[in-house]
């Protein structure tokens, strides 16, 4: 059985013009299947899955209606993958989260209660 790498998907829109996003995404996730198979016709992630063409069908759909900025969010099965894609007329803008951890401070040092 070929195994591959799951992600867990969650779709939002926001609009610039009179077309309502939520009837844009659920068009979408009806005539996608792999869309379908991670996400819930209102963009909310349904199960993890692997909708490998993510990037290419959103650059898709964000061209087709430029009116409306698109945010695909991510979390893949690998501990601290994170990210949001930023989808608008075509363009996409990719975010990947960064945990940090601050340097030792003596002056933040507290006694234990």
């Amino acid at each position: 059985m070929m195994m591959g790498y799951d992600t867990r998907y969650n779709l939002t829109a926001t609009y610039y013009k009179a077309t309502e996003p939520a009837a844009v995404i659920e068009a979408f996730t009806e005539g996608n299947e792999e869309a379908s198979y991670c996400l819930n016709p209102d963009g909310t992630a349904s199960q993890a899955g692997k909708w490998y063409e993510h990037e290419k069908d959103m650059l898709a759909l964000s061209a087709k209606h430029p009116h409306l900025l698109f945010i695909l969010e991510g979390e893949g099965d690998e501990q601290g993958d994170h990210w949001k894609k930023y989808f608008q007329g075509g363009k996409v803008q990719v975010e990947k989260a960064k945990i940090t951890i601050e340097p030792f401070d003596p002056g933040k040092l507290k006694a234990a209660k």
